[in-house]
Parts: structure tokens; sequence; C-alpha cells
């Protein structure tokens, strides 16, 4: 039997830069929040600690 070789079809897809933009600063946002929800928490435990 032999072999054939397909050539894969190649697809692009095109965004707007404003669409990339906001997608992108939604995510970042919520984890720079997440991270300073963190940072808050620890900062919580750790002066409890103290006392």
């Amino acid at each position: 039997m032999k072999k054939t070789y397909e050539k894969p079809e190649l697809r692009t897809e095109q965004f707007d830069v404003e669409d990339v933009i906001t997608a992108s600063g939604g995510f970042l946002q919520t984890v720079a929040d997440q991270f300073e929800n963190l940072i808050d928490n620890l900062s919580d435990m750790l002066g409890g600690l103290g006392h």
C-alpha cells in the first residue's frame, strides 16, 4: 500500500488590536487583583502572629 502525504491547510485568524488588549487587560487585571488580595491576606496573617 502506497502512503500519500497531504499538505495541511494553514488557516489564519485576524483580530483587531483593541480586541486583544481588551481581552488581555481583563484577564491581567483579574490576576493582579487576586495577587493583591493574596499579599493582603499574608500580611494580615503574619501581622497576627506577632501579637
